[in-house]
């Protein structure tokens, strides 16, 4: 009889610590959650992709926005840090960090927590550590988040300084805009929801899966950004080219092509054959900046990484503006000086355009000579901005497109270099 006790004895302790184990372990991937307001929150925040933090004040990692890799908070300076914004239209579910079962809530269920009807807010501290806590009116159920500060999306530095505790931000799922996504805020000085880059380092608090998970369980679909769609954001709207800058420290380097006087891009193509504007045939492109008045040019250079442009490299480089060999010289000259205009078009000139009767548009063709060609101000006084797709332009043959930014303007211009001279042949005008 006393060997049998051994033997349970025995058994005990060789089982025991493995159901501790276990226990333990599963305490990291499940949460017995709390409703608040309608919504099942877990009581921790999200740690290493797939788990959740030991206590619910620990603070856990900090993601950027429908990314899976994560910072912790307590080092300033952040390693491997990613500089090219993350984008989509909702947090992805294989991005996603929350453990089985769970999500990132979408920023409409951010509000049900924000609801001071139903929930009442206030600044406290659980164990040491500060955060806010949210208690739900009509049934007393609490929920607590500590204030682990967040990470810079430009470097990827803590911003709470030596000791975070201070304030605390947490993603929602939802997308503001392609450069922004939605997220919560607190501190001592209260609570609020608002949206900012997708490069920020910020905590995730998740609410359980459900089927009628709102907006953010609709599905993504594989991205193909066209070029020309995502240039004009580029050169018009700041936070979306500093979202596409993928070269550290060129961001103030690149405010480009915008002029009160002018609305529109240069396009140069190496043939007479303007690609289809829904067909990139590249996956690389470049933008040309000459600056006169310093002899020199500025190189951009823009890739495609999965579906989406990003500018990745800058160039400056010394530029002959005397050499018309090259044509973005003869361009400049041929802009900017009448005389040197009108010795190189191939008169008469072919001039094709489109007019409105009642029968709809019909283009017309019409040949323009020395005495009635009209001027080709393509530029103002300033930088001359040209994108193409090959990063030399040393053809034979150059089509110039010069298409508006939503002002109708659709102009080509067809040039042709006979011995080392180049010449305007054709101009058409599709402009409405």
């Amino acid at each position: 009889m006393k060997n049998i006790f051994n033997y349970i004895h025995l058994g005990l302790l060789f089982v025991l610590p493995l159901i501790l184990c276990s226990s333990h372990k599963n305490t990291l991937t499940h949460d017995k959650g709390v409703v608040i307001n309608g919504v099942k929150w877990a009581t921790r925040n999200v740690d290493k992709p797939g788990t959740f933090t030991e206590k619910p004040e620990d603070a856990g990692m900090l993601y950027q926005w429908n990314r899976k890799f994560a910072w912790n908070n307590i080092d300033k300076y952040a390693t491997n840090w990613n500089a090219i914004f993350s984008y989509g239209d909702s947090w992805e579910k294989p991005n996603d960090p929350s453990p089985t079962g769970w999500r990132v809530p979408t920023i409409n269920e951010i509000k049900t927590l924000l609801d001071t009807n139903h929930v009442r807010n206030e600044w406290a501290t659980e164990n040491g550590v500060n955060g806010r806590k949210f208690t739900d009116k009509a049934t007393g159920n609490t929920l607590f988040l500590p204030a682990a500060g967040d990470r810079d999306y430009t470097d990827g530095m803590l911003r709470c300084n030596d000791i975070c505790g201070t304030y605390g931000c947490y993603w929602s799922s939802t997308d503001f805009r392609s450069d922004d996504a939605y997220y919560m805020y607190l501190g001592n000085n209260g609570v609020f929801w608002s949206n900012s880059y997708l490069n920020y380092g910020r905590s995730v608090r998740a609410v359980a899966k459900t089927e009628d998970s709102l907006e953010s369980s609709k599905e993504t679909l594989a991205v193909d950004e066209y070029f020309e769609d995502f240039i004009t954001s580029f050169r018009y709207h700041g936070k979306f080219r500093i979202a596409r800058c993928g070269v550290v420290g060129g961001i103030g380097m690149v405010n480009i092509g915008k002029s009160p006087l002018y609305d529109y891009a240069f396009y140069l193509y190496n043939s007479h054959e303007e690609p289809e504007y829904y067909n990139d045939l590249t996956n690389e492109k470049y933008l040309s900046i000459l600056k006169p008045t310093e002899n020199k040019k500025m190189n951009l250079r823009f890739d495609k990484i999965n579906g989406r442009w990003f500018m990745v490299e800058i160039k400056n480089l010394e530029f002959d503006f005397n050499n018309t060999a090259n044509f973005e010289a003869f361009i400049y000259q041929f802009s900017t000086d009448s005389i040197f205009r009108n010795e190189h078009i191939k008169f008469p000139l072919k001039y094709s355009f489109i007019r409105d009767n009642e029968n709809g548009y019909q283009e017309k063709t019409d040949y323009l000579t020395k005495e009635n060609v009209f001027q080709y101000n393509f530029f103002d006084k300033g930088d001359f901005v040209f994108f193409y797709d090959n990063e030399n332009s040393d053809e034979s043959r150059m089509l110039l497109h010069m298409r508006g930014y939503e002002n109708g303007i659709s102009n080509y211009y067809y040039f042709e270099k006979f011995d080392d001279t180049w010449q305007l042949i054709e101009f058409i005008d599709y402009s409405l």
